[in-house]
């Protein structure tokens, strides 16, 4: 997997992402709405999710450090 390819699938996350977030067209959408009756359900979603994101971002981590090119330093002499 190279540098590119990561970019890539990095700017097409973030391109479903704004459209997920701004793409809803329901006025009803605001702060007059209801109290969801059970908040147990959204919890245990936040719960599992987080783990599997953070594992996520680790490994798009892991492999961009492994693919990339090696940094050079100058020769030092004494």
């Amino acid at each position: 997997m190279n540098k590119k390819l990561l970019w890539s699938f990095g700017a097409i996350f973030l391109f479903v992402a704004l459209r997920y977030a701004v793409g809803q067209d329901d006025l009803s959408v605001g702060w007059d709405l209801p109290i969801q009756e059970d908040p147990g359900a959204y919890i245990i979603t936040v719960m599992i999710l987080s783990p599997i994101v953070g594992t996520m971002l680790a490994m798009l981590r892991i492999a961009s450090q492994r693919y990339a090119r090696p940094v050079l330093e100058p020769l030092r002499l004494k």
